[in-house]
């Protein structure tokens, strides 16, 4: 039984303003949520507290937190949660970062947040500050090939965020049941189990995991939570959390869940902050790029990156590193690119650098603020992430950068050198990324609300078109569904490891749109082509050339694995007509994956 209908309907009469007369009934809005009766519970007791949640949220600005004043992560801040890891995990934790992309600011002391055994694994959250970022890192032992997952906040959100709990990662699937899909036809695999952490302020004195199939509790112990759902059915997922305080009053927490033809469980919320720039701003432009100042750091002195980068990027001879966030370990490479000057003229190239891996392409400078003096991309990379990353470049006219989240909360985006990165939490989409002048006037506003639902998205039943199996490697599944804005959108499936997705408009004008996405084993290139183009040329640095052939106006390759073990050295496409004529090029960049 969940029982916190009591609790959210006290907190509700005593918090939130007459509503319409069918909203202040309850009995209606419980039958509206197909709840008949208080001994039911699972699906109907999901739903019902998600109608609940979103009725409390609409009359509360700070999302999760009900009652103001909750909350407080000091012992993250001035303390030391939990206990020191053991040495040998200190050393494996260490000496995996000697892998990653992008260093810590300062050496992390990893510490023991909660153990557990479940469903005969093992489960250890470990935590650790490193300057500004504040991150959890889950150890999973007894299911094979379950690697360690990693989260990280920036420290400004556990200093203003006023909610009871913040989740990093959640829905995370670990292991598998039954075999592996080799056909199109054979169903997706189920984990084994699904794990969810976050961070727990001082005054949490319980957290539970609302499913699809009930609600359970977390393991809740040094400033962090753990919950592990064991061999779960098919179509189970975690929908969102409750929390508590002393008072044990039921604070709703939202959970995003970015998984196909599934609801992505963001608020029901509308974009707050500034709506108009005070002041029109459009061309605008990078000085120390355009004379080639040594900004930021460069490449050669990040003994780690030259290798990588210039296996997956396409880097001329001035890239430099930009680190906005001086104690954090995001960073972003800009750089001009090495195919020489285009008709459009001059390209600037920039990637993100992550622990994980580097994305990012290039475009002609002269384009790139022809819409404000914002250029911004957002996204996340790793099943379960709660944050997503939005980064960027700022022409020269922005001097401060600020998030509103749809909760009406306001957080400080990092800017130096003209780049932009930022962690934003997803659930609280939709956020407004403003940008203000010198004189503090609003030049540029670029509005995220792709969780709302907001401009293209796909509508009905996803289909398979097309399959790739890399060699070695998983098997890609090329999805179709119909647009909202007509055209249509793709999803590129890899099975049993991660999926992409990106929607098409019916009038884009593009002869030809291409995507990569990649693992550490393999690669993919997918995309649609125009009705005139018969073929694709992959070109590849080292010379090498494949020819694919659209389906359909659709297309799906999985790199050849000497490519793949080479750092995926794809650098254009060639769309060419049926007599060889050619009819357009696009540069491919990289796109990393988990």
């Amino acid at each position: 039984m969940i029982d916190v209908e009591p609790l959210i309907r006290e907190e509700l009469e005593r918090r939130v303003p007459p509503t319409e007369p069918d909203l202040a009934d309850w009995g209606s809005v419980l039958r509206r949520a197909g709840e008949p009766g208080r001994r039911r519970r699972l699906r109907s007791g999901a739903v019902a507290l998600l109608i609940v949640a979103a009725l409390a949220l609409a009359a509360s600005p700070l999302g999760g937190a009900i009652v103001r004043g909750v909350g407080g992560f000091s012992s993250w801040l001035v303390g030391e949660p939990g206990k020191p890891a053991a040495e040998t995990e200190q050393q494996r934790f260490e000496q995996a970062g000697e892998r990653s992309w992008a260093d810590f600011p300062e050496r992390p002391a990893l510490r023991e947040l909660i153990h557990a055994e479940v469903g005969g694994a093992t489960y250890t959250l470990y935590g650790f500050r490193s300057g500004n970022a504040f991150c959890l890192r889950l150890v999973v032992l007894g299911i094979r090939g379950a690697g360690p997952q990693l989260g990280c906040l920036p420290r400004h959100e556990l200093e203003q965020s006023r909610d009871l709990a913040i989740p990093l990662k959640a829905n995370v699937g670990f292991g598998h049941v039954g075999r592996l899909p080799r056909t199109i036809a054979d169903p997706p695999t189920v984990s084994r189990a699904l794990a969810s952490f976050g961070f727990a302020a001082d005054s949490a004195r319980r957290i539970e995991l609302v499913s699809d199939d009930g609600t359970s509790p977390a393991l809740l112990a040094s400033g962090a939570f753990l919950h592990v759902l064991d061999r779960p059915s098919r179509g189970t997922w975690i929908r969102s959390a409750l929390a508590r305080d002393e008072s044990r009053r039921a604070h709703v927490v939202p959970i995003l869940l970015a998984t196909q033809e599934q609801p992505s469980g963001s608020l029901p919320l509308s974009a707050k902050g500034p709506a108009r720039v005070e002041r029109q701003v459009r061309g605008g432009t990078i000085g120390w790029f355009t004379q080639r100042e040594p900004r930021g750091a460069p490449l050669e002195g990040s003994p780690r990156l030259p290798p990588r980068l210039g296996a997956c990027c396409l880097l001329g001879a001035f890239a430099r590193v930009i680190q906005p966030d001086a104690r954090d370990f995001l960073r972003m490479l800009v750089a001009e690119s090495d195919l020489g000057r285009q008709p459009e003229g001059e390209e600037i190239c920039r990637y993100l650098i992550t622990r994980g891996g580097v994305g990012g392409g290039c475009a002609p400078a002269k384009q790139l603020f022809s819409r404000g003096p914002l250029a911004l991309s957002w996204g996340f990379s790793g099943v379960g992430q709660q944050f997503w990353i939005v980064s960027g470049l700022a022409s020269d006219e922005v001097a401060r950068v600020e998030v509103f989240l749809g909760t009406g909360e306001q957080r400080p985006a990092p800017l130096r050198d003209n780049v932009v990165i930022v962690r934003v939490q997803a659930a609280k989409f939709p956020a407004r990324i403003v940008a203000y002048d010198a004189r503090g006037r609003v030049i540029g506003i670029e509005t995220i609300g792709a969780q709302r639902g907001d401009g293209a998205r796909p509508v009905g039943a996803w289909r398979v078109v097309l399959r790739a199996q890399a060699n070695p490697g998983p098997l890609a599944l090329l999805h179709v569904a119909r647009s909202s804005v007509g055209g249509r959108c793709l999803q590129l499936e890899l099975v049993d490891h991660s999926a992409s997705r990106r929607c098409y408009p019916a009038s884009s004008r593009r002869p030809l749109e291409l995507s990569q996405q990649s693992t550490r084993r393999a690669a993919f290139v997918y995309g649609r082509a125009a009705a005139d183009v018969a073929s694709v040329e992959l070109r590849y640095r080292d010379g090498d050339v494949e020819t694919v052939k659209p389906v359909r106006g659709l297309l799906l390759h999985a790199v050849p694995s000497r490519h793949a073990r080479d750092g995926h050295r794809l650098t254009i496409a060639v769309a060419r007509d049926a007599e060889g004529n050619e009819v357009t090029r696009q540069r491919l960049g990289s796109q990393p994956a988990p």
